[in-house]
């Protein structure tokens, strides 16, 4: 028997209703709406549902929005696709449905030190899985790689969150055979989703900023880019080099290892330096206060990382900031998400741009 759905909520009521909870996507209302006409009985085992273009007009949505709903609760269980015939609502759901349990997630990381995570970055990641979760109703248990062979399989265990981890890491997780989502890395060929940091766009932004304001000898002190652990790294320095090429910067001695810079001569012709990380950003400051070079007046200065003594200084610093706490709440709502292939997901969260008072127009 076909059923029609008149829908007690059409798309402006499901958007109030969405934005009055948890950030959650407009076609997870309409799951809800429809999950909740099979718990009371208003759907029962064998009805067929009206064709997705019948029902987009039927709740003022879009067609892809029915289509993303519609496949999540057939993953769920509650509908049955017979090709050729329609949708119908899977025997057994009616009355005696019940909610799906609680979803478990395992969180894995690297270091955890007296329960708080030890990385301030890792910290801001774990803060943004956690209020997603708390959103989503999620169960998040925090573990770590060197505890992998003793890490017990929970049968309740939705799926796996890995903080940064190692390529032999990630496999040995994948091997587990349940959904697993990366976090701030990626892994060519091993064919797991990921959410991180868009590293190529956050120095695109740096430098796009400061040939604005008229620099064009620009240093570029980056990390270890030999180590081929250090992802973040090499995929920032890549980024330099192809813009400083597109902008046709002067490429000759525009790089060094930040741990071979010990100062600026008198007669340098740099105007700007622009750092890759951390690290770097902490050891040249310390390098220009000593020399008592000031910034912006002797030369600008962009850090990427928005450590906590940038805003701090005498003369705060711009910085490129990661926004780690979205790359968190990507990852676990893509794990959740069953309307999405997380094998396949390539989640890029854009870090943006504060600009404070190191750098400023360059003076001719």
């Amino acid at each position: 028997m076909q059923r029609s759905l008149k829908p007690t909520a059409n798309k402006r009521q499901l958007k109030t209703a969405a934005a009055s909870g948890p950030a959650v996507p407009l076609y997870a209302t309409l799951i809800n709406d429809i999950r909740r006409r099979i718990e009371t009985g208003e759907l029962q085992p064998g009805d067929k549902l009206p064709a997705t273009l019948k029902m987009a007009a039927q709740y003022d949505v879009c067609h892809k929005t029915v289509q993303l709903a519609m496949k999540a609760l057939v993953r769920e269980g509650l509908l049955i696709r017979r090709k050729y015939f329609g949708t119908f609502v899977a025997a057994g759901t009616s009355g005696s449905y019940k909610k799906p349990a609680e979803p478990h997630v395992a969180l894995l990381m690297k270091y955890i030190r007296e329960k708080a995570v030890s990385d301030i970055f890792d910290t801001d990641i774990v803060d943004g899985i956690m209020e997603a979760a708390a959103a989503y109703g999620c169960r998040v248990d925090i573990n770590l790689y060197s505890r992998l062979d003793t890490l017990a399989m929970d049968r309740s265990l939705t799926g796996f969150l890995l903080v940064r981890p190692s390529r032999e890491e990630a496999l040995q997780i994948k091997r587990l055979g349940l959904p697993t989502v990366l976090l701030d890395i990626a892994h060519s060929r091993l064919g797991l989703g990921f959410a991180r940091s868009d590293n190529a766009r956050g120095v695109r932004m740096a430098l796009r900023y400061l040939i604005q304001q008229g620099h064009r000898k620009i240093l570029y002190l980056h990390s270890d880019c030999s180590n081929p652990y250090n992802f973040s790294g090499i995929e920032r320095y890549r980024a330099f080099m192809a813009t400083a090429s597109e902008y046709k910067l002067p490429l000759e001695d525009c790089c060094l290892p930040f741990t071979d810079f010990s100062g600026l001569s008198r007669s340098s012709e740099y105007t700007a330096l622009l750092t890759d990380g951390v690290m770097s950003t902490r050891h040249i400051h310390n390098v220009l206060l000593a020399q008592g070079i000031k910034c912006p007046q002797d030369i600008s200065f962009i850090g990427f990382d928005d450590i906590d003594p940038a805003a701090c200084q005498a003369l705060p610093l711009t910085v490129v900031r990661q926004r780690l706490d979205e790359v968190g709440q990507a990852g676990l709502k893509l794990l959740l998400d069953q309307a999405y292939d997380w094998r396949r997901a390539k989640i890029l969260v854009s870090p943006e741009l504060i600009i404070r008072g190191s750098t400023a127009v360059q003076r001719i």
